[in-house]
């Protein structure tokens, strides 16, 4: 190969290198089909990526649509130039597995946030639920593992779904908000963290005893876990039926706002204060402190 060549070629090279690490490194942009409308998404060189949509729905997925940028996504944010204002729902597992992401940003509008929409997000620190939210569908939010700080600003929650907030072991204190009518199955399950929990009730929904029923129990939003973060909690239920649960060793505090509370509703529980609202409709045996076994203090709020 002569010189000039050989020159021309290195220099191709380099062009070609050059636009690859250059096309890699710079923005992305796309959109997500939503029916007839279209939902608009890009990604800055920063690592910020931005939602826009006319739609009220983003459609739901099986796998995240950015999960092959989820090196480089660290912030999600939604426009706020109007194109926001009739988004409602976040559609299942939309970000799942963007373990890069630190930070969302969610609209007041959203109603809805899908089965898994952040599961395995495991870098996210804190996420505030928005004013509008009506529900937040099962393992939203599992396995957020640094997950720090919730906050719900809404007034018009209704449901949480089973494994919502599963394994966000950097939770510590956690107030579900008095609009809630249901809790999920293992809805807190594997926060080892956990020190305070506010309840609107005690159990799935603060209905009325149902015999051989788990739902109305502490454990039902706990489950089972192994280790040494956690204890083990065996309460009756009903004849020969025993619940089996592991509460975080952590958890000192527990408020209960609404429902009933049955006797042994807290036996075994190793909590060092119970207190309930003036709402609570309390079973007569189980107002008695004695009924709350290694619970150290009862008290109105």
């Amino acid at each position: 190969m002569s010189t000039t060549n050989h020159f021309r070629a290195i220099i191709f090279m380099i062009i070609a290198i050059t636009s690859c690490s250059s096309s890699f490194a710079g923005s992305r942009n796309g959109k997500l089909l939503q029916g007839s409308e279209a939902i608009y998404w890009s990604i800055s060189e920063s690592g910020t990526l931005r939602i826009e949509s006319a739609s009220q729905e983003c459609p739901d997925f099986e796998k995240s649509p950015f999960y092959k940028y989820r090196k480089r996504i660290t912030r999600i944010e939604f426009d706020d130039n109007g194109w926001d204002s009739n988004l409602e729902n976040i559609g299942d597992n939309m970000f799942k597995g963007l373990d890069h992401v630190t930070t969302v940003e969610l609209p007041s509008t959203i109603k809805i946030i899908g089965s898994g929409a952040f599961e395995n997000c495991t870098s996210l620190l804190d996420v505030n639920i928005p004013m509008g939210t009506i529900e937040i569908m099962p393992s939203a939010f599992k396995n957020c593992t640094t997950l720090s700080g919730l906050r719900f600003e809404s007034f018009n929650l209704k449901f949480i779904g089973h494994n919502a907030f599963e394994n966000c072991v950097s939770l510590i204190h956690v107030n579900i908000p008095e609009s809630v009518e249901y809790i999920g199955r293992n809805a807190l399950r594997g926060c080892s963290g956990l020190e305070a929990l506010s309840l609107p009730f005690i159990g799935a929904d603060g209905s009325v005893w149902v015999t051989n029923s788990e739902k109305n129990y502490i454990g039902w939003i706990f489950g089972k876990n192994n280790g040494v973060q956690y204890y083990e909690v065996c309460q009756s239920i009903g004849t020969n039926n025993n619940l089996v649960c592991n509460l975080p060793v952590s958890l000192t505090s527990i408020s209960v706002k609404g429902g009933y509370v049955y006797k042994d509703t807290f036996n075994n529980c190793d909590i060092d204060k119970v207190t309930l609202g003036d709402d609570v409709m309390a079973m007569p045996t189980s107002i008695a402190v004695a009924q709350y076994g290694n619970t150290k203090l009862f008290s109105q709020l």
